[in-house]
């Protein structure tokens, strides 16, 4: 039963109990909707559950939040949230701890959130169910009724089973959901998009697919009256086609991307009781591998990478932004492979000890993160209409194409290691059987902060004032963990080598470039309309300043011996080069340099990422390039006080006051170095620019926090609710 009235704990929070897990209604079956029935969390129902701003407790980052299931961890270590996603029949119940834990829980202050999952009895137990719906059974917008509802399709299907395989000795359950949904998003195109390229978009929607496997399996074998082991085994596995978020419904279908992730839990776990009969010693110890690989790739690949897209007319050519309305379309991230591995041990030891509960133990986590980073491709596209349609986004017109990503394969690789330890003791003294007070002492320490002297104290009371009431307090300082997911692209923790480097890129080598931005950037006079030898025939000068005057057919006419110019309109990449110039690459690279000097120093031509025709932009740049040399062990030191009452026999009313202070956050920001001082052959130093910056990393934050918590508990003939 639920206890109502807590005498002789000082932690805020609350239990979600099996009737509330079973009969509440919960869109998408997930038990993280249910952590919103505690006081001072939140659940935004549009975020990831991975993400920050899915479930933050007392105004914690939610990435800070500790998850474990039957004591075991399961938090993404790289993204933050759950990492295995469990069927919501395969949970018992879940306690969510929001202030005031004790020095046995570690590794993050934002919260514990402790799923326990079903056993086996010796009666043989299931259940089976089914849920459907469609968008015949959904209302239309409540802001719109006219607006017709989008197609759904959603099956919801799974069994648990429970039982023995040997009558009081050897116990099983298992359970296993799929869930298979079809929708269609609604999506809107900007004021003034074209027919011809909404007609293009239109062939890149379609529906969303979602696919979800979950699979749970776990034995528990009593050896004897004092010792009980159990062995678990989880599997998730998710495909998601074609994702258009919610919150970003103004993406055209080009946009989409699609994932594949899986989540693997194998874990061991011992309770025993040695010694005295009558007050025995408690050992507990458990052992855990997990294995959670996830991939991330564009849904429309051929779409091309994200590209603003400046519509020019025959009369538009040669302006640096367009003066019609831009479309923006393609994905902006290229394909990415994540692997996080993982290996976790603890044990803990407990006592009474005449007034006192005495506990110690310790935990550790290794974490291994491997894999690919993807590539962030953004092209700003100047072509005409007629340009677009014949050769698509990739190679219609000059393209100033801004690349974030590894410079050469290896250089994309992630590879980041951590290693944490957390040694705890904490005493329980029930000093007056009216006031208990809770002491406790907790090491934190991870292998990527220097730091080695993180204790962190708690202190905690509960005093019963009298049978109906109860006031408690704790204070506490909560070390968290290392955010592996910041630093996945700093090359001194194995992140990614990731460069920025920002091309001007010339798919037809000279011809169809509608805009004077080399020019008027870099000084290099491109005709739209007049070849070499017509320039030299007619004395031509560049329109736009003293600048050496080139013909559309400049480059085009760069072969070798014996070999035809390149025919106006092609598109020369470095794998046809050789066959259309008779020059390898790098043979032809040079050509084009030398034939093509620029008046602004540190320039160069070379191939581009996407293997076209390019020079510099903006040279190379790190990202992020600096690290702060205070790097700690970011923390929040919190107290609270509050009362319990009893109100009747079934209702208890309770009123937190919280207040934290969070210390260290870590994060990125912009130095704020002015545009010019990132090009070779300028100052190193401008006025601040409030647009442009490189990245630097470290804890650049701190914050407070307060906040009143007001909660209700009562209890039912059928149950309890929060």
């Amino acid at each position: 039963n639920l206890v109502l009235l807590q005498t002789d704990s000082p932690t805020t929070g609350a239990l979600v109990t099996p009737e509330e897990i079973e009969n509440l209604p919960v869109n998408g079956r997930s038990y993280i909707d249910l952590v919103g029935l505690v006081p001072g969390v939140a659940v935004n129902r549009h975020e990831d559950e991975g993400n920050d701003e899915r479930t933050p407790i007392m105004g914690e980052r939610a990435g800070n939040a500790v998850f474990l299931v039957d004591g075991m961890p399961n938090r993404n270590e790289f993204g933050g949230g759950p990492a295995t996603v469990f069927n919501q029949d395969t949970i018992r119940e879940f306690e969510v701890l929001t202030d005031g834990f004790k020095a046995e829980f570690g590794h993050g202050s934002g919260g514990i959130i402790n799923v326990v999952t079903k056993d086996g009895t010796n009666e043989l137990k299931g259940m089976g169910f089914v849920f459907f719906r469609d968008d015949n059974l959904t209302s239309s917008n409540s802001l719109d009724p006219e607006a017709e509802v989008s197609y759904l399709e959603r099956f919801d299907y799974g069994f648990t089973l429970g039982g023995s395989l040997k009558k009081d000795k050897v116990f099983f359950f298992g359970s296993a959901e799929k869930i298979r949904q079809d929708r269609h998003l609604d999506y809107t195109y900007p004021a003034g998009t074209p027919d011809f390229i909404a007609e293009w978009q239109d062939t890149f929607d379609e529906n969303t697919l979602d696919r979800n496997t979950r699979l749970f399996l776990k034995l528990t074998e009593q050896l004897g009256s004092r010792t009980r082991l159990t062995q678990q085994i989880s599997y998730t596995d998710r495909d998601l086609e074609n994702w258009l978020p919610l919150s970003a419904a103004g993406s055209l279908p080009s946009t989409r991307r699609s994932f594949v992730d899986e989540r693997t839990m194998i874990g061991l776990r011992a309770d025993s009781l040695i010694g005295n009969e009558n007050n025995p010693l408690v050992f507990e110890a458990y052992g855990q591998y997990r294995n959670d690989p996830s991939q991330e790739f564009p849904a429309n690949p051929e779409a091309g990478p994200w590209t603003a897209f400046g519509i020019f007319s025959a009369t538009d050519t040669f302006l640096i932004f367009p003066d019609i309305t831009t479309v923006i379309f393609g994905a902006g991230n290229g394909p990415n492979e994540i692997n996080q591995e993982y290996g976790a041990l603890g044990a803990s030891l407990s006592k009474y000890v005449g007034n006192h509960t005495i506990k110690g133990g310790v935990d550790f986590l290794r974490t291994h993160v491997d894999g690919t980073e993807y590539r962030v491709v953004q092209n700003q596209l100047f072509a005409t209409e007629e340009n677009f349609l014949e050769y698509g986004p990739n190679y219609a017109g000059l393209l100033l194409e801004l690349t974030t990503g590894g410079l050469t394969e290896e250089d994309g690789q992630i590879r980041l290691r951590n290693d944490y330890t957390g040694l705890f003791i904490q005493d329980d003294w029930q000093i007056h059987p009216k006031l208990t007070i809770n002491l406790g002492l907790r090491w934190d320490y991870d292998s990527e902060f220097q730091d080695d002297d993180n204790f962190g104290p708690r202190l905690g009371f509960a005093w019963a004032a009298n049978e109906k009431t109860v006031i408690r307090g704790s204070w506490g300082i909560y070390y968290d963990r290392y955010r592996m997911g910041l630093v996945r692209n700093i090359p001194a923790f194995g992140g990614a080598d990731i460069r920025l480097i920002q091309p001007l890129v010339y798919p037809q080598l000279f011809d169809n470039v509608t805009s004077m931005a080399p020019a008027a950037i870099f000084g290099m006079c491109i005709s739209p309309n007049l070849t070499d030898a017509e320039i030299a025939a007619g004395g031509a000068t560049c329109p736009y300043g003293p600048f050496t005057y080139f013909g559309y057919d400049h480059l085009s006419n760069l072969v070798a011996p014996g070999n035809s110019p390149v025919p106006p309109g092609t598109v020369v990449t470095l794998d046809n080069v050789e066959s259309l110039t008779g020059l390898s690459p790098d043979e032809y690279i040079a050509a084009v340099a030398a034939s093509t000097p620029f008046i602004v120093p540190g320039i160069e031509w070379f191939w581009s990422p996407s293997g076209l025709v390019a020079h510099t932009g903006v040279p190379a740049l790190q990202v992020p390039v600096t690290l702060d040399p205070a790097f700690e062990t970011p923390y929040t030191q919190s107290y609270h006080v509050g009362v319990q009452r009893l109100l009747g026999e079934d209702l208890v009313v309770q009123l937190d006051y919280h207040h934290r202070d969070f210390e260290n956050l870590l994060g990125t920001r912009y130095t704020n170095l002015g545009f010019e001082s990132r090009l070779l052959g300028y100052p190193t130093w401008e006025e601040p620019s409030p647009t442009w910056g490189i990245n630097g990393f470290g804890p650049w934050f701190e914050g407070t926090y307060d906040a009143v918590s007001l909660g209700l508990t009562k209890r039912f003939s059928h149950g309890y609710a929060l």
